[in-house]
C-alpha cells in the first residue's frame, strides 16, 4: 500500500510539528505499528525508561549485526524518535514514548473502542458502505474522463494541484500524469488525492483557537488506520471535540468514499472498505469486483465487456469505438488513434500497460486474483485465447511500426505471466 506516503509527508516536517503529532495517542499507535519489528523491540525494552541513555556501542549491543543496528537508528532518527545529545549519547524520544504508553494502556481514541452500535445499524453494512465508497470514487474519475459532473469544488481543485487534469477551460483534459493516475490501483489512487490534500493544508493559516490545519488532519488520518479489517468501523466525535478544520477534512474523505457521514448533524463517521484498505496489505471485497473486462484480437480489434463510463471513456482515449452497446463497447486500434493518444502525453508503455492490467485472460488466469472473473457467455473460447503473450508482442510491434515506441522499449516490457 502507499501508506508510506503519509510517514514520508511526515517525515519532511520539522521536529516541533512532528512532537505535536506524537502527542496523540492514537497517532502515536498508528506509527509505532508501521515501524520495522526490530525498531518496535528495542522501543518496548525503554518503554518505561524514556530518560535511559546509551553510547553507540550500547546501543549496538541490541542488535547481532551492526548493519542492523545500523539501519534501526536511522530509522528512528529520522522519525526523531532515537536522539544524539551533544557529549554524543543516545536518547529516546520521550513525547512518543509517554503516548505509546497511553495507546498500549487503552486509553485511546481509536475506533470501535467503547462504541455502542448505532441506532439504524441496518442502514448501515459493509455493502453499503462498499457502495458508499464506490459511487464517490466513480464520481471523481466520471468527472475527470467523461466531464460528468462534480459539485466538490474542493476535489477539483485536488486535482489541479496533484497535476491530474487541465481545467483551463471547458472541456477539461486528462495530462499524462492524470492517465497515469487512472492506470493505477484504488488505494494508490486514493492515497494521492489524501496526501495532496494536506499539501493544501499546509499552506492555510490556522483558525484563531485551533492548532495547524495539517496536524489536526494528520492526526485523523493516524487514528483512522486503527480501523478493523472486515468490521463495520466507526469514529464518533462529539462537536466540542471537533475543530472546524477537522469537520471539514473529514468531510472531504466523506467525498472520497474513505468515510461514511449521514449529514452535517450525525456525530457518527463510519469508516468504509477504503479507508482500511489504505492501511492493509488486503484489497477486500471492493477490489474483488473489479476483474478484467478487455479482449483483443490481432487486427487490433478491441471488445469492452463492461458498462462502466469510465473505463470506456479510457479505452478512447487511444482507440476509435465503433459500437456501444449496453454491456459491451468495440473499438479499433489504428495509427490515427495512437496518434492522438501521444499527441495528449499518453505514452506506448501506458497503454500496453492498460491492455494488460484490463485483460479478462489475464485476469482469468491470475492465481493471486480473490476470485475468478467468469468470462462472457457470448465469449467464445477462441476468442478467450486472443490475449495471449504473443497477441502482445503483436501489439508491441504494431505500436512500433507507427512509430509509438522505440523497438528496444517494447522488448523491456515485462511479459504477462
Amino acid at each position: 500500500m502507499m501508506a508510506h506516503l503519509l510517514d514520508e509527508l511526515l517525515l519532511k516536517q520539522p521536529e516541533a510539528f512532528v512532537e505535536l503529532v506524537y502527542a496523540e495517542p492514537a497517532a502515536v499507535l498508528s506509527i509505532y505499528q508501521r515501524l520495522s519489528g526490530p525498531a518496535r523491540h528495542l522501543l518496548l525494552r525503554f518503554l518505561y525508561q524514556p530518560d535511559a541513555t546509551l553510547d553507540k556501542k550500547q546501543f549496538a549491543a541490541y542488535f547481532l549485526k551492526d548493519e542492523d543496528a545500523e539501519t534501526v537508528r536511522i530509522e528512528l532518527t529520522q522519525r526523531f524518535l532515537l536522539k544524539t545529545m551533544t557529549d554524543g549519547m543516545l536518547t529516546f524520544g520521550s513525547v512518543f514514548l509517554d503516548s505509546l504508553r497511553t495507546a498500549l494502556a487503552g486509553r485511546t481514541d481509536a475506533p470501535d473502542q467503547a462504541m455502542p452500535p448505532p441506532k439504524k445499524a441496518s442502514e448501515v453494512t459493509p455493502a453499503f458502505l462498499e457502495e458508499h465508497s464506490r459511487v464517490s470514487w466513480e464520481a471523481i474519475l466520471s468527472y475527470m474522463t467523461t466531464n460528468a459532473e462534480l459539485k466538490n469544488s474542493t476535489m477539483i481543485l485536488i486535482l489541479q494541484e496533484a497535476q491530474l487534469i487541465v481545467n483551463d477551460q471547458p472541456p477539461i483534459s486528462v495530462t499524462p500524469e492524470g492517465f497515469q493516475f487512472l492506470l493505477q490501483d484504488r488505494a494508490n489512487q486514493v492515497w494521492l488525492l489524501i496526501v495532496t490534500f494536506l499539501k493544501l493544508l499546509s499552506r492555510e493559516e490556522p483558525i484563531p483557537g485551533e492548532g495547524l490545519p495539517m496536524h489536526e488532519a494528520l492526526v485523523l488520518l493516524f487514528r483512522i488506520g486503527l480501523g478493523r479489517l472486515n468490521e463495520v468501523s466507526v469514529l464518533e466525535f462529539s462537536a466540542e471535540n471537533l475543530t472546524t478544520m477537522q469537520i471539514t477534512f473529514l468531510r472531504q474523505l466523506h467525498y472520497m468514499g474513505v468515510v461514511y457521514h449521514r449529514n452535517r448533524k450525525s456525530k457518527r463517521f463510519f469508516l468504509t472498505p477504503y479507508a482500511v484498505m489504505l492501511y492493509h496489505n488486503a484489497e477486500l471485497a471492493l477490489s474483488q469486483t473489479e476483474t478484467g473486462f478487455l479482449l483483443a484480437e490481432t487486427n487490433f480489434h478491441v471488445y469492452a465487456y463492461t458498462d462502466s463510463a469510465v473505463k470506456v471513456a479510457l479505452l478512447s482515449k487511444f482507440a476509435t469505438l465503433t459500437y456501444r452497446l449496453p454491456i459491451m463497447t468495440t473499438a479499433i486500434i489504428t495509427r490515427t488513434s495512437v496518434r492522438r493518444a501521444l499527441s495528449q502525453g499518453i505514452t506506448a508503455d501506458q497503454i500496453l500497460r492498460f491492455m494488460q492490467r484490463s485483460s479478462l485472460l489475464l485476469r482469468h488466469h491470475d492465481e493471486t486474483a480473490p476470485t475468478r472473473p467468469t468470462s462472457p457467455q457470448h465469449a467464445t473460447p477462441y476468442s478467450c485465447m486472443l490475449l495471449s503473450p504473443p497477441s502482445f508482442d503483436f501489439f508491441k510491434h504494431g505500436l512500433i511500426q507507427i512509430g509509438a515506441c522505440e523497438p528496444h522499449d517494447a522488448s523491456q516490457e515485462q511479459e504477462p505471466k
